[in-house]
């Protein structure tokens, strides 16, 4: 019964995961359109059209954070889901990598795939500019950044959902201003399908590797740094739930 549970628990994450992801890409793609091309909020000056997309992404984010509590662990970011099986179940964390982050990368893939098709003028992203191993440096220490934030978020206000996702979301637009990084790998996936340049040494190193290390360091980080706060209540039956 016990394993029928989990399985049936395990489908329903793999969808929400899959779903979460297309909506986040296909709407990632639209935003980015709204604020950069000449219709829209395109019409605007420049200083208040970064205004508005740095705010319309945090709400973004806030969003589905929201929508990722709603699903009792929805998830869009394969660094977010692997922090999280590191942070709780060892014993669900080869599913979680074989399942849950297919489901992104899927999901990732059909939501680029739909934005180009309807928005042919969406301009490809993330792309690299600079070389492998600055590429790679810049993506690492921001995900490392990210997941530390957001571990350390999660472990000091375990009971806040609106402080915990905003200081997130606020990090996360501060680290995308100022270093340019993707900070998801499935997102990343996705547009480098639509362009045929996913199996690269480009793609691997850049937006899969240096960010799962950066992940597994900011794990560690947060561990020894953040004293962990009290659980909420029913945490450890949703942690046995999903």
């Amino acid at each position: 019964m016990g394993d029928g549970v989990l399985s049936e628990t395990a489908g329903r994450l793999l969808l929400y995961d899959l779903v979460l992801s297309f909506l986040w890409t296909f709407w990632s793609s639209i935003l980015k359109l709204l604020v950069n091309q000449p219709v829209g909020l395109g019409i605007l000056l420049r200083p208040l059209a970064e205004v508005l997309s740095g705010s319309l992404y945090i709400i973004s984010l806030l969003f589905f954070s929201w929508l990722g509590l709603r699903t009792h662990g929805g998830c869009v970011n394969p660094l977010v889901l692997l922090s999280a099986a590191m942070n709780g179940d060892i014993s669900m964390f080869p599913r979680t990598v074989a399942g849950r982050i297919l489901a992104q990368v899927a999901g990732s893939i059909v939501g680029v795939g739909l934005a180009r098709e309807m928005f042919p003028q969406v301009a490809d992203c993330p792309c690299l500019n600079v070389d492998i191993p600055r590429g790679a440096l810049a993506e690492g220490l921001i995900s490392f950044s990210y997941v530390a934030i957001y571990l350390g978020a999660k472990r000091k206000y375990p009971k806040n959902f609106v402080r915990r996702a905003s200081i997130t979301a606020v990090s996360r637009l501060i680290l995308r201003l100022l270093v340019g990084g993707c900070m998801n790998p499935a997102s990343a996936f996705g547009w480098a399908f639509s362009r045929g340049d996913h199996i690269t040494k480009e793609h691997l190193f850049v937006y899969w590797l240096a960010p799962l290390e950066g992940t597994l360091l900011g794990f560690w980080v947060s561990s020894l740094l953040v004293e962990e706060g009290p659980p909420p209540q029913g945490e450890e039956e949703n942690k046995k739930s999903d």
